[in-house]
Protein backbone atom coordinates (compact mmCIF):
# COMPACT_ATOMS: atom_id res chain seq x y z
CA UNK A 1 0.00 0.00 0.00
CA UNK A 2 2.73 2.12 0.49
CA UNK A 3 3.91 1.49 -2.93
CA UNK A 4 0.57 3.11 -3.97
CA UNK A 5 0.32 6.47 -1.63
CA UNK A 6 4.00 6.99 -2.83
CA UNK A 7 3.00 6.93 -6.58
CA UNK A 8 -0.21 9.19 -6.30
CA UNK A 9 1.85 11.97 -4.23
CA UNK A 10 4.32 11.25 -6.86
CA UNK A 11 1.87 12.12 -9.92
CA UNK A 12 0.60 15.23 -7.94
CA UNK A 13 3.82 16.69 -7.95
CA UNK A 14 4.68 15.74 -11.24
CA UNK A 15 1.32 17.39 -12.62
CA UNK A 16 1.46 20.61 -9.87
CA UNK A 17 4.63 21.34 -11.61
CA UNK A 18 3.34 21.48 -15.12
CA UNK A 19 0.26 23.61 -14.09
CA UNK A 20 -0.32 27.00 -11.91
CA UNK A 21 -3.73 25.77 -11.38
CA UNK A 22 -2.59 22.61 -8.97
CA UNK A 23 -2.14 22.59 -5.56
CA UNK A 24 -0.88 19.92 -4.38
CA UNK A 25 -0.91 20.60 -0.46
CA UNK A 26 -4.71 21.11 -1.65
CA UNK A 27 -5.21 17.34 -2.97
CA UNK A 28 -6.48 14.63 -1.36
CA UNK A 29 -6.54 10.83 -2.84
CA UNK A 30 -10.54 9.60 -4.03
CA UNK A 31 -9.79 6.44 -2.81
CA UNK A 32 -8.92 4.61 0.77
CA UNK A 33 -6.64 1.78 1.25
CA UNK A 34 -9.53 -0.53 1.72
CA UNK A 35 -10.67 0.49 -1.62
CA UNK A 36 -7.49 -1.03 -3.17
CA UNK A 37 -6.62 -4.55 -4.07
CA UNK A 38 -3.07 -5.89 -3.41
CA UNK A 39 -1.62 -5.16 -7.17
CA UNK A 40 -2.88 -1.01 -6.52
CA UNK A 41 -6.34 -1.35 -8.69
CA UNK A 42 -9.62 -1.04 -7.43
CA UNK A 43 -12.19 -3.64 -7.60
CA UNK A 44 -13.68 -3.46 -11.45
CA UNK A 45 -11.70 -0.62 -12.03
CA UNK A 46 -8.74 0.84 -14.11
CA UNK A 47 -5.58 0.81 -11.93
CA UNK A 48 -5.29 3.61 -9.79
CA UNK A 49 -2.23 5.10 -11.88
CA UNK A 50 -4.29 5.66 -15.27
CA UNK A 51 -7.66 6.89 -12.97
CA UNK A 52 -5.48 9.43 -11.42
CA UNK A 53 -3.86 10.67 -14.25
CA UNK A 54 -7.34 11.18 -16.15
CA UNK A 55 -9.02 12.94 -13.09
CA UNK A 56 -6.30 15.39 -12.61
CA UNK A 57 -5.81 16.48 -16.38
CA UNK A 58 -9.61 16.96 -16.80
CA UNK A 59 -9.20 18.88 -13.43
CA UNK A 60 -6.69 21.13 -14.66
CA UNK A 61 -7.89 21.57 -18.32
CA UNK A 62 -11.49 22.64 -16.34
CA UNK A 63 -9.61 24.67 -14.05
CA UNK A 64 -7.50 26.67 -17.17
CA UNK A 65 -10.99 27.36 -18.74
CA UNK A 66 -12.24 29.01 -15.82
CA UNK A 67 -9.53 31.18 -14.82
CA UNK A 68 -8.86 32.51 -18.86
CA UNK A 69 -12.29 33.42 -18.85
CA UNK A 70 -12.97 35.33 -15.49
CA UNK A 71 -10.74 38.39 -13.89
CA UNK A 72 -9.58 36.05 -11.25
CA UNK A 73 -5.55 36.66 -11.02
CA UNK A 74 -3.90 33.36 -10.73
CA UNK A 75 -0.31 33.24 -10.27
CA UNK A 76 2.30 33.73 -12.90
CA UNK A 77 4.69 30.53 -13.07
CA UNK A 78 7.12 32.44 -15.46
CA UNK A 79 7.44 35.57 -13.45
CA UNK A 80 7.57 34.06 -10.45
CA UNK A 81 10.80 31.79 -11.83
CA UNK A 82 12.48 34.65 -12.50
CA UNK A 83 15.42 35.73 -10.08
CA UNK A 84 13.80 37.93 -7.49
CA UNK A 85 16.06 40.98 -8.68
CA UNK A 86 14.08 40.68 -11.66
CA UNK A 87 10.85 40.74 -10.44
CA UNK A 88 8.90 44.14 -10.76
CA UNK A 89 7.81 44.38 -7.14
CA UNK A 90 11.41 43.57 -5.98
CA UNK A 91 13.05 45.97 -8.18
CA UNK A 92 11.07 48.60 -6.99
CA UNK A 93 11.32 47.59 -3.18
CA UNK A 94 14.98 48.25 -4.24
CA UNK A 95 15.13 51.40 -6.50
CA UNK A 96 11.86 53.16 -5.81
CA UNK A 97 9.42 53.59 -8.16
CA UNK A 98 11.02 56.23 -10.10
CA UNK A 99 14.12 53.82 -10.70
CA UNK A 100 12.23 51.12 -12.47
CA UNK A 101 10.88 51.66 -16.45
CA UNK A 102 6.90 52.02 -17.40
CA UNK A 103 6.48 48.15 -18.29
CA UNK A 104 7.33 46.92 -14.77
CA UNK A 105 5.31 49.74 -13.03
CA UNK A 106 2.44 48.59 -15.29
CA UNK A 107 3.36 44.97 -14.66
CA UNK A 108 2.99 45.88 -10.52
CA UNK A 109 -0.79 47.51 -11.32
CA UNK A 110 -2.03 44.15 -13.38
CA UNK A 111 -1.04 42.13 -10.85
CA UNK A 112 -0.45 38.74 -12.88
CA UNK A 113 -0.59 37.30 -16.48
CA UNK A 114 -1.91 34.40 -17.97
CA UNK A 115 -1.21 30.67 -18.81
CA UNK A 116 1.47 31.34 -22.22
CA UNK A 117 1.93 35.54 -21.21
CA UNK A 118 3.34 36.73 -17.62
CA UNK A 119 2.73 40.72 -16.64
CA UNK A 120 5.62 41.68 -18.03
CA UNK A 121 5.06 40.63 -21.42
CA UNK A 122 0.86 41.88 -20.85
CA UNK A 123 2.28 45.51 -19.70
CA UNK A 124 3.84 45.68 -23.21
CA UNK A 125 1.67 44.79 -25.40
CA UNK A 126 -0.55 47.56 -24.01
CA UNK A 127 1.75 50.06 -24.56
CA UNK A 128 2.89 48.70 -27.98
CA UNK A 129 -0.97 48.63 -28.68
CA UNK A 130 -1.66 51.98 -27.31
CA UNK A 131 0.96 54.10 -28.42
CA UNK A 132 3.10 54.28 -25.24
CA UNK A 133 1.66 55.68 -21.72
CA UNK A 134 -0.25 59.27 -22.97
CA UNK A 135 -2.18 56.93 -25.76
CA UNK A 136 -3.19 54.46 -22.93
CA UNK A 137 -3.54 56.97 -20.30
CA UNK A 138 -6.54 58.16 -22.67
CA UNK A 139 -8.00 55.02 -23.73
CA UNK A 140 -11.51 53.71 -21.95
CA UNK A 141 -11.73 50.70 -19.78
CA UNK A 142 -13.85 49.24 -22.57
CA UNK A 143 -11.06 49.36 -25.40
CA UNK A 144 -8.05 48.16 -22.60
CA UNK A 145 -10.14 44.97 -22.17
CA UNK A 146 -9.59 44.04 -26.14
CA UNK A 147 -6.00 42.67 -24.84
CA UNK A 148 -5.83 39.50 -24.47
CA UNK A 149 -5.60 38.78 -20.72
CA UNK A 150 -6.80 41.47 -19.51
CA UNK A 151 -10.69 41.37 -17.58
CA UNK A 152 -12.90 44.10 -16.69
CA UNK A 153 -11.31 44.56 -13.19
CA UNK A 154 -7.57 44.58 -14.62
CA UNK A 155 -9.25 47.10 -17.35
CA UNK A 156 -10.65 49.33 -14.32
CA UNK A 157 -7.46 49.28 -12.10
CA UNK A 158 -5.69 50.70 -14.65
CA UNK A 159 -8.19 53.75 -15.90
CA UNK A 160 -8.38 54.47 -11.80
CA UNK A 161 -4.56 54.80 -11.63
CA UNK A 162 -4.47 57.16 -14.99
CA UNK A 163 -6.92 59.21 -13.66
CA UNK A 164 -5.93 59.62 -9.90
CA UNK A 165 -2.82 60.18 -11.95
CA UNK A 166 -4.28 63.08 -13.82
CA UNK A 167 -6.00 64.73 -10.69
CA UNK A 168 -2.63 64.52 -8.21
CA UNK A 169 -1.12 66.52 -11.32
CA UNK A 170 -4.43 68.58 -11.30
CA UNK A 171 -4.09 69.76 -8.14
CA UNK A 172 -0.35 70.12 -7.52
CA UNK A 173 -0.66 72.63 -10.79
CA UNK A 174 -4.38 74.60 -8.90
CA UNK A 175 -2.57 74.65 -5.41
CA UNK A 176 0.35 76.64 -7.81
CA UNK A 177 -1.73 78.56 -9.53
CA UNK A 178 -3.61 79.41 -6.53
CA UNK A 179 -0.92 80.31 -4.39
CA UNK A 180 0.40 83.03 -7.40
CA UNK A 181 -2.93 83.65 -9.16
CA UNK A 182 -5.63 83.55 -6.38
CA UNK A 183 -6.74 87.06 -5.63
CA UNK A 184 -3.99 88.71 -7.41
CA UNK A 185 -4.85 91.89 -9.97
CA UNK A 186 -4.67 90.47 -13.66
CA UNK A 187 -4.12 94.15 -15.29
CA UNK A 188 -5.17 93.31 -18.54
CA UNK A 189 -6.96 90.99 -21.64
CA UNK A 190 -3.42 89.39 -22.07
CA UNK A 191 -2.62 88.35 -18.44
CA UNK A 192 -6.17 87.08 -18.32
CA UNK A 193 -5.38 84.50 -21.20
CA UNK A 194 -2.33 83.61 -20.31
CA UNK A 195 -3.25 82.78 -16.51
CA UNK A 196 -6.62 80.62 -17.91
CA UNK A 197 -4.60 78.58 -20.33
CA UNK A 198 -1.97 77.78 -17.47
CA UNK A 199 -4.48 76.70 -15.50
CA UNK A 200 -6.55 74.50 -17.77
CA UNK A 201 -4.54 73.48 -20.40
CA UNK A 202 -2.88 70.51 -17.75
CA UNK A 203 -6.33 69.63 -16.83
CA UNK A 204 -7.75 69.20 -19.84
CA UNK A 205 -4.76 68.16 -22.57
CA UNK A 206 -5.77 64.17 -21.95
CA UNK A 207 -9.69 64.78 -22.37
CA UNK A 208 -10.94 63.11 -25.25
CA UNK A 209 -14.04 65.45 -25.18
CA UNK A 210 -15.09 69.03 -25.15
CA UNK A 211 -14.77 70.66 -21.70
CA UNK A 212 -16.36 74.27 -21.03
CA UNK A 213 -15.18 75.85 -17.93
CA UNK A 214 -16.22 79.22 -16.46
CA UNK A 215 -13.86 81.23 -14.17
CA UNK A 216 -15.10 83.80 -12.03
CA UNK A 217 -13.63 87.05 -11.54
CA UNK A 218 -14.30 90.07 -9.62
CA UNK A 219 -14.72 93.50 -10.79
CA UNK A 220 -10.41 93.97 -10.67
CA UNK A 221 -10.28 90.80 -12.48
CA UNK A 222 -9.23 88.64 -9.82
CA UNK A 223 -9.66 84.87 -10.32
CA UNK A 224 -11.92 83.78 -7.67
CA UNK A 225 -13.03 80.29 -8.96
CA UNK A 226 -13.97 78.09 -11.80
CA UNK A 227 -16.74 75.64 -12.76
CA UNK A 228 -16.97 72.99 -15.31
CA UNK A 229 -20.46 73.91 -17.40
CA UNK A 230 -20.16 71.40 -19.97
CA UNK A 231 -18.76 68.13 -21.47
CA UNK A 232 -19.61 67.04 -25.33
CA UNK A 233 -18.26 64.61 -27.57
CA UNK A 234 -14.65 64.31 -29.14
CA UNK A 235 -15.20 67.29 -31.61
CA UNK A 236 -18.06 69.63 -30.33
CA UNK A 237 -20.09 70.27 -27.44
CA UNK A 238 -23.55 72.21 -27.54
CA UNK A 239 -23.80 74.96 -25.29
CA UNK A 240 -26.85 77.28 -24.20
CA UNK A 241 -26.41 81.03 -23.43
CA UNK A 242 -28.29 81.02 -20.33
CA UNK A 243 -27.23 77.56 -18.69
CA UNK A 244 -23.87 80.00 -18.44
CA UNK A 245 -25.17 82.97 -17.33
CA UNK A 246 -27.10 82.20 -14.61
CA UNK A 247 -24.27 79.94 -12.89
CA UNK A 248 -22.37 83.49 -13.13
CA UNK A 249 -25.17 85.02 -11.43
CA UNK A 250 -26.10 82.80 -8.75
CA UNK A 251 -22.39 83.31 -7.60
CA UNK A 252 -22.91 86.67 -7.83
CA UNK A 253 -20.10 87.93 -9.94
CA UNK A 254 -19.91 90.70 -11.76
CA UNK A 255 -17.37 89.23 -14.52
CA UNK A 256 -16.26 86.01 -16.16
CA UNK A 257 -13.99 84.13 -18.94
CA UNK A 258 -14.74 81.26 -20.56
CA UNK A 259 -12.73 78.20 -21.51
CA UNK A 260 -13.11 75.22 -23.55
CA UNK A 261 -10.47 72.38 -25.63
CA UNK A 262 -10.33 70.80 -28.57
CA UNK A 263 -9.11 67.22 -28.12
CA UNK A 264 -8.04 67.80 -31.54
CA UNK A 265 -4.68 69.38 -30.13
CA UNK A 266 -5.15 72.82 -32.31
CA UNK A 267 -6.59 75.78 -30.40
CA UNK A 268 -8.30 77.89 -33.81
CA UNK A 269 -11.72 78.84 -32.77
CA UNK A 270 -14.96 77.84 -35.23
CA UNK A 271 -16.93 80.22 -36.71
CA UNK A 272 -19.40 78.30 -34.03
CA UNK A 273 -17.32 79.66 -31.36
CA UNK A 274 -17.00 82.99 -32.13
CA UNK A 275 -20.88 83.58 -32.55
CA UNK A 276 -21.96 81.68 -29.41
CA UNK A 277 -19.27 84.20 -27.94
CA UNK A 278 -20.74 87.35 -29.24
CA UNK A 279 -24.09 86.13 -27.93
CA UNK A 280 -22.87 85.72 -24.32
CA UNK A 281 -21.37 89.30 -24.95
CA UNK A 282 -24.45 91.03 -26.22
CA UNK A 283 -26.91 88.93 -23.04
CA UNK A 284 -24.41 89.35 -20.33
CA UNK A 285 -24.76 93.87 -21.15
CA UNK A 286 -28.77 92.78 -20.36
CA UNK A 287 -27.84 91.82 -17.06
CA UNK A 288 -24.48 94.06 -16.32
CA UNK A 289 -22.15 90.98 -16.77
CA UNK A 290 -18.89 91.14 -18.71
CA UNK A 291 -17.38 88.38 -20.54
CA UNK A 292 -13.73 89.69 -20.37
CA UNK A 293 -12.53 86.84 -22.97
CA UNK A 294 -12.63 83.37 -24.36
CA UNK A 295 -9.89 81.06 -24.80
CA UNK A 296 -9.66 78.08 -26.70
CA UNK A 297 -7.15 75.48 -25.51
CA UNK A 298 -4.91 73.27 -27.98
CA UNK A 299 -2.39 70.72 -26.78
CA UNK A 300 -0.04 72.44 -25.01
CA UNK A 301 0.50 76.65 -24.26
CA UNK A 302 1.83 77.01 -27.42
CA UNK A 303 -1.31 76.46 -29.22
CA UNK A 304 -3.92 78.39 -27.54
CA UNK A 305 -5.97 81.07 -28.68
CA UNK A 306 -7.42 84.22 -27.16
CA UNK A 307 -10.38 85.55 -29.11
CA UNK A 308 -10.20 88.69 -26.98
CA UNK A 309 -6.47 89.24 -28.30
CA UNK A 310 -7.11 87.83 -32.28
CA UNK A 311 -9.70 90.52 -31.93
CA UNK A 312 -12.06 87.70 -33.16
CA UNK A 313 -15.33 89.19 -31.20
CA UNK A 314 -15.82 92.74 -29.87
CA UNK A 315 -16.16 92.01 -26.07
CA UNK A 316 -15.97 96.03 -25.49
CA UNK A 317 -19.11 97.81 -26.82
CA UNK A 318 -21.01 97.54 -23.91
CA UNK A 319 -18.86 97.79 -20.25
CA UNK A 320 -16.37 100.92 -19.23
CA UNK A 321 -14.45 97.89 -17.77
CA UNK A 322 -14.06 96.00 -20.89
CA UNK A 323 -13.01 99.01 -23.14
CA UNK A 324 -9.85 99.44 -20.54
CA UNK A 325 -8.69 95.70 -20.92
CA UNK A 326 -8.86 96.46 -24.99
CA UNK A 327 -6.82 99.53 -24.43
CA UNK A 328 -4.24 96.92 -23.08
CA UNK A 329 -4.09 94.54 -25.90
CA UNK A 330 -1.39 95.89 -28.18
CA UNK A 331 -1.79 95.18 -32.01
CA UNK A 332 1.22 93.37 -32.62
CA UNK A 333 -0.61 90.43 -30.69
CA UNK A 334 -3.77 91.21 -32.36
CA UNK A 335 -4.17 89.59 -36.17
CA UNK A 336 -6.75 91.15 -38.55
CA UNK A 337 -10.58 90.36 -37.84
CA UNK A 338 -11.99 87.39 -38.88
CA UNK A 339 -15.11 87.88 -40.41
CA UNK A 340 -18.58 86.45 -38.27
CA UNK A 341 -19.82 83.64 -39.19
CA UNK A 342 -23.30 82.33 -38.73
CA UNK A 343 -23.57 79.49 -37.28
CA UNK A 344 -25.99 77.18 -34.45
CA UNK A 345 -24.27 77.08 -31.04
CA UNK A 346 -22.58 74.07 -31.62
CA UNK A 347 -18.87 75.17 -30.15
CA UNK A 348 -16.45 73.10 -32.34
Amino acid sequence: MSSNTDEFEQLITEISQQSPYVDSANLTPFWSPSTLTVNGSRNGAPPVDEVLRTEIADNVASAEVDAAESDVAVPDDRLHRLPESERPRERMHQLGPEGITTTELLAIILGSGIPGKNVKNMADELLVAYDGLPGLSKTSSFNIRKIDGIGSIKADVLAAAFELGRRAAQQESDAAAMASKYGKHMSNGESIAWTLAEQFTSRLRDSVQEEMWIAFLDVRNRFRGKTRVYIGCCDQLVAKTGEILSRVVERNFPRYALVHNHPSGRGDPSGADISFTERLVKAGHLLDIDLVDHVVLGEDMSSFVSMRQRKLVNFTPFSRANIKLAEDVTPESSPAVVPKQTSSPVLR
